[in-house]
């Protein structure tokens, strides 16, 4: 959980999805 958080960039205004994937990748890794 605290990757996810770190996934959260400053430079991505569109974190919304990005993060969506980000978990996704997650959870199958």
């Amino acid at each position: 959980m605290e990757m996810i958080k770190e996934n959260k960039n400053p430079h991505q205004p569109t974190a919304n999805s990005t993060r969506m994937n980000s978990r996704k990748q997650n959870m199958e890794l």
